[in-house]
């Protein structure tokens, strides 16, 4: 399910000429960080507290349509 939500996300953003997804994932949910890694992001190494908590900024790149 979480896998056509992001692919559905990525291409919108390849529509609109943007190259890369970016999501924030609270720092002490593994899980959702396991789900978003098996969709190809990876960490960029920006962490900042939001409103819910210490936050880490995961992104990947906007694949090419095939």
């Amino acid at each position: 399910m979480i896998d056509e939500l992001l692919d559905a996300a990525a291409d919108w953003a390849r529509g609109r000429g943007l190259v890369r997804l970016t999501l924030d994932v609270h720092r002490d949910n593994p899980r959702a960080q396991g789900a978003y890694r098996r969709c190809g992001f990876v960490p960029t190494g920006r962490t900042f507290t939001g409103p819910v908590g210490p936050e880490v900024e995961m992104a990947r790149p906007v694949r090419p349509t095939a």
